[in-house]
């Protein structure tokens, strides 16, 4: 949406550094990255809360951040910082707790005989 209002500003004419750009390219490019995208994402994600239960989906919002970072290796040949995996660990941490995830079952120790 705001991709379209800043073409819809831009009118049409061109700066320097779009000069070689069609006004076509950039139009079809603020209707993909403003409008389509938008929409898919907020049907997905409706769709994600009818499933999980909104609760559950909310939790889940949080492994977007963990997402990017870990497709930045493949991608973009980043490796996280020591700190970025440790907060990695720690969001991965809450959002399966806040899913109600069960935890391992502890077993008791088994007592010394009293003699």
């Amino acid at each position: 949406m705001i991709g379209g209002l800043g073409l819809a500003s831009f009118g049409g004419r061109q700066s320097i550094g779009q000069s070689r750009v069609p006004v076509s390219d950039l139009a079809f490019q603020a209707l993909y990255q403003g409008v389509l995208t938008a929409a898919i994402s907020l049907a997905l994600c409706g769709r994600a809360i009818h499933l999980l239960g909104a609760s559950n989906a909310a939790a889940f919002v949080a492994l977007g951040p963990i997402m990017a970072t870990l497709m930045a290796i493949p991608v973009l040949g980043e490796w996280p910082s020591q700190m970025a995996w440790a907060a990695i660990l720690i969001i991965a941490t809450g959002v399966y707790l806040a899913s109600g995830a069960p935890l391992p079952a502890t077993r008791p120790q088994a007592s010394a005989p009293h003699p």
